[in-house]
């Protein structure tokens, strides 16, 4: 409302929104907006192209319309305004995909020791890193052709490479073709031959430890010693182990990790499917609001901790504990959209030690042909995503926050029936 001396001025300013701004929702009123003689047709064109940019993956920036204006005077609505926005925030999962992988994972070893030769390992990173030149000069024409350069592949992480002599080879291509590399660890490693990768050009170290598992944890201490700063632990929370969560985090935290990532719901070849149970996800959720200082499903408050200086954080593949995390309120939970769950095929897809490709390692499905730009817009490719896409969970209250690891078949222990509406 516009007030003056007089009061209430004739104009009024009425703003339509909603909270979930789906494409197809606001191609409706656009619709109706041109039917109304408000909108150009050139400029309702121009808004659906904003709306349907695809979404940048570091910092994850999405384009789409924050509100639009009626302007009502002399009886009748006068005019229509929309505003524009770019938000850092998830307001809808249109996009089943990136038209480019943002990350490549290259299985270097296998489990029955099957290594990748070399010559194939910088083929593959060089195929990349050719895809990611292609896209940045792509001028751009239409909305499937709006592409940011940040959305090529610039990410590869090397899984299987604690023994592999030709490891340091594969840093040093990365390095000279752009690629930031991340090595994952699950051995124990030495001093110099992690100095070797670091020199390569490995800028980042994901280590998979867990309490009792020494070795990992002596490679971890090492590379935090040696005063590396993107170093990431990775904690796996299987059944019987919730107990150990908040010794793991301490311990991280101590030796100077820059980030604790809980994983979860996922195959374990080692000790099988040992799915963790409803307390046990409840129990790390709980963890982890108490840690960063945020206030219980209760909504009781809690004390900041002094561990403020570690992240923590969940893996996307474990999305039962991020949905769990987020509340039971959907309008609340901040687990949505693209990153909501399993973003295997969506942002990131492997190669693995045999050559062939997959949406991830944990997934039997895979393909030996073609190469990974062809692989990633494969008929086979657009198939699963659409699957995962239309994945149900019947009427659990977590459905629009969480989509499950393909790979884990086993009952989720968070189904939880949405209580009907009154």
């Amino acid at each position: 409302l516009d007030l003056g001396e007089q009061g209430v001025l004739p104009k009024i300013g009425v703003e339509v929104f909603s909270r979930w701004r789906h494409p197809r929702l606001v191609d409706k009123f656009i619709a109706r907006l041109e039917e109304a003689r408000l909108c150009l047709p050139s400029k309702a064109e121009a808004l659906r192209r904003w709306t349907r940019i695809l979404p940048d993956g570091d910092p994850f920036i999405q384009t789409l319309i924050s509100y639009f204006k009626l302007v009502y005077r002399d009886g009748r609505i006068a005019e229509a305004k929309a505003y524009l926005e770019q938000s850092p925030y998830i307001h809808h999962h249109y996009f089943d995909a990136y038209q480019q992988p943002l990350r490549v994972d290259v299985e270097l070893t296998d489990a029955g020791n099957k290594s990748m030769r070399a010559r194939d390992a910088l083929a593959r990173l060089r195929e990349c890193a050719e895809s990611r030149a292609r896209e940045a000069k792509e001028p751009g024409n239409g909305c499937e052709r709006f592409r940011r350069r940040e959305n090529g592949v610039r990410q590869v992480r090397f899984i299987g490479g604690e023994n592999y002599e030709p490891l340091d080879r594969l840093l040093e291509e990365c390095r000279k073709n752009g690629l930031r590399a991340e090595v994952v660890l699950t051995q124990k490693v030495g001093k110099q031959r992690l100095a070797g990768m670091i020199g390569a050009g490995a800028e980042d170290f994901l280590v998979d430890v867990n309490a009792g598992d020494g070795a990992a944890l002596q490679t971890f201490q090492t590379l935090c010693g040696m005063g590396c700063k993107n170093v990431r632990a990775r904690w796996r929370l299987r059944a019987g182990n919730s107990d150990e969560l908040a010794r793991a985090v301490a311990l991280a935290g101590a030796s100077g990790a820059a980030e604790f990532i809980v994983t979860g719901m996922k195959p374990c070849t080692e000790e099988g499917m040992r799915i963790p149970g409803r307390d046990q996800i409840r129990q790390a959720a709980d963890f982890i609001r108490a840690y960063r200082g945020e206030p219980t499903e209760d909504d009781e408050t809690t004390e900041e901790t002094d561990c403020w200086r570690m992240k923590l954080t969940v893996e996307s593949c474990f999305s039962q504990l991020a949905a769990v995390l987020g509340g039971g309120d959907p309008t609340k939970n901040p687990n949505r959209g693209l990153t909501r769950g399993c973003e295997a095929g969506r942002t990131f897809f492997a190669i693995r030690a045999d050559g062939s490709f997959s949406p991830c390692l944990y997934l039997a499905k895979q393909e030996k042909k073609g190469a990974p730009q062809e692989y990633w817009e494969s008929p086979s490719m657009r198939e699963f995503r659409e699957a995962a896409t239309r994945e149900s969970c019947g009427i659990c209250r977590y459905r629009n926050r969480c989509r499950p690891c393909p790979a884990v078949t086993a009952e989720c222990p968070v189904y939880e029936a949405a209580k009907p509406s009154a």
